[in-house]
């Protein structure tokens, strides 16, 4: 009775002991494949995706579709249950967005983005703890594991990145593993004691030696089937990752990185970053590669990268260390950013342009959030202003620098447009002592209310214009008081129009009062002598063309009362 009951309990005990081993082996590849299906999901997704979340509106419907069909096709090549993330608002709600592979987002599935969450005490102490905690699970899904990664968006908030896989099959099988062990044993050693007794260290070592071979083949087997999954997905990746050692050199790399390139993948494997990278010195650029391993954070730059024809291509590349086959590796993904780059530089030309334009033309910009009352002007409005690009402008700001002469004539314009008028002006503008005359026009935009909400204007700086018309004021008024004084006649002829100006004095002295002779040249040719108009004419003639140096000709013209004036004819 007593070598039975040892029997069997030396049967249960190995049972469960072997039972156990192999379910820890089996978890410790489950978590290994958790952890680099994590990374490579926050890696694909980006790590700066939850940056500008708020709400339902903050993803348009097609970087929604574009994110929920990638977390599915992740899912399915690893055979994962579920991806997820969550972000924790500072008012405490919790955004989720999962998936799994059976979602068909072709069929109208969604993946919950957005939903409201209740937190469940695996996540919070993911959350609190900031540490990848791991967890197994028993729900209505059956039975898994799962892995929460927390992170940090640039606003400070936390977000939660996790993957799930089911573990039911894997129960399944070490259940049938353990009772089949058991009843073996079982059956053996019940035969005969004796038997047992005297050859159960020849039974139970080999067998167990066997269970072992066995547990440590299908661990084999397990991880070369994730590595070849992993490894399709990363070469069939649709964006140029590549994968470097310590040193720097490539040791894999999507198809697509290698065609970025314009090599083959056997050319490429064993290239040192150095080979490709036209940015940074090698030196420098060995700095940063340590750098990346010694920070162990995802970072974001740009550079150069080199083509194998030689020709050079602007690049963003996000870079995040991470371990693989217990190994330290850097896992980047190049985006080739040339079109944007080039994009910006034609703004940037395209600004220097139009500020160049607003120098030479005198003629600034602004617009105006009429709620705050804070100004945006471009930098040639700070010039004629003489005020420091840059200043932080209120319209208070704005107003102390007009002349206080000219103060209320602008803000009756400006009320005036703020009720849907016209805002053109003219006034003056103090600046270091001296008075700028500038002109403003503005446009207003209104809400559906009728409440004006912005504007947006031009100023110029038209102090030189009205500094020449001051002068023609001034010139003509003594003009005026010389022929006055004189008591000479004036006409001035548009030689493009034919337009002619008769002075009131000329029409005087002709017999005739304003308004009684046409102001054109067939006026003159009407009242000019027959005998003198072809010579007069040709004196004219002459002087346009530079033949003389002095306009001056007598001519006669015909009194209202008929008789003939003898007139001479100097150029003012």
């Amino acid at each position: 009775m007593t070598t039975c009951l040892v029997v069997t309990f030396v049967s249960a005990f190995f049972s469960y002991s072997l039972f156990d081993s192999q379910q820890r082996d089996y978890l410790e590849v489950v978590d290994a494949r958790l952890l680099t299906g994590v990374q490579m999901v926050r890696h694909l997704v980006g790590a700066d995706f939850h940056d500008q979340i708020t709400n339902a509106g903050s993803v348009s419907p097609a970087d929604y579709r574009t994110i929920v069909e990638k977390y599915n096709e992740i899912a399915g090549n690893t055979g994962f249950q579920s991806l997820w993330s969550y972000l924790f608002l500072p008012d405490g709600r919790v955004v989720v967005t999962t998936t799994s592979h059976s979602k068909n987002t072709g069929k109208g599935d969604h993946a919950g983005f957005f939903d409201s969450y209740s937190d469940p005490e695996t996540i919070r102490l993911a959350h609190q703890s900031g540490v990848p905690t791991y967890a197994s699970f028993n729900n209505k899904r059956g039975k898994g594991r799962m892995l929460l990664v927390p992170f940090q968006d640039k606003q400070g908030r936390t977000y939660v990145f996790g993957a799930s896989i089911s573990t039911d099959e894997l129960d399944r099988q070490l259940k049938s593993t353990g009772w089949t062990v058991l009843t073996l044993f079982f059956f053996v050693m019940s035969v005969t004691a004796g038997v047992a007794l005297v050859l159960g260290q020849r039974f139970v070592r080999p067998i167990q030696r066997l269970q072992d071979i066995t547990a440590f083949h299908e661990q084999e087997k397990t991880l070369r089937l994730e590595s070849e999954k992993n490894q399709t997905i990363l070469r069939n990746a649709s964006d140029g990752i590549h994968i470097l050692d310590l040193n720097g050199n490539l040791i894999e790399a999507s198809d697509f990185f290698c065609a970025m390139l314009g090599y083959s993948r056997e050319e490429m494997i064993g290239l040192n970053v150095s080979n490709w990278d036209a940015h940074f010195e090698d030196d420098k650029l060995m700095d940063l590669i340590r750098q990346k391993f010694e920070n162990q954070e995802r970072s974001q730059f740009e550079t150069l990268h080199r083509r194998k024809d030689g020709s050079i291509l602007d690049v963003e590349v996000s870079a995040v260390p991470m371990q693989i086959d217990g190994k330290p590796v850097l896992f980047n993904s190049s985006r080739d950013i040339t079109d944007r780059k080039q994009i910006q530089q034609t703004l940037l030309r395209s600004e220097a342009n139009f500020k160049r334009a607003q120098a030479v033309a005198h003629i600034g910009s602004w617009s105006l959030d009429i709620g705050s009352g804070t100004l945006d002007w471009s930098d040639e409005v700070y010039r004629i202003f003489g005020i420091e690009p840059g200043t932080i402008i209120t319209f208070e700001r704005f107003l102390a620098c007009l002349h206080p002469d000219d103060v209320n004539k602008l803000l009756t314009a400006w009320n005036a447009a703020l009720s849907g008028g016209v805002f053109d002006i003219e006034h003056r503008v103090l600046v270091a002592g001296e008075t700028r005359w500038i002109r403003e026009r503005a446009s207003i935009d209104f809400d559906a209310d009728g409440t004006p909400l912005t504007g947006i204007g031009t100023v110029q700086d038209i102090t030189g214009t009205c500094k020449l018309i001051d002068a023609l004021v001034i010139n003509q008024e003594r003009l005026s008081f010389a022929l006055k004084g004189s008591n000479d006649g004036l006409w001035d002829w548009n030689l493009e129009s034919n337009e002619v100006y008769f002075s009131p004095r000329w029409l005087e002295m002709v017999g005739y009062a304003e308004g009684e002779l046409k102001q054109n040249f067939e006026t003159w040719e009407l009242l000019v002598h027959p005998d003198d108009k072809a010579r007069s004419l040709a004196t004219v003639a002459d002087y346009i063309e530079g033949r003389i140096q002095r306009y001056e000709i007598e001519f006669r013209l015909r009194h209202k009362q008929g008789h003939w004036l003898d007139i001479l004819v100097k150029r003012v």
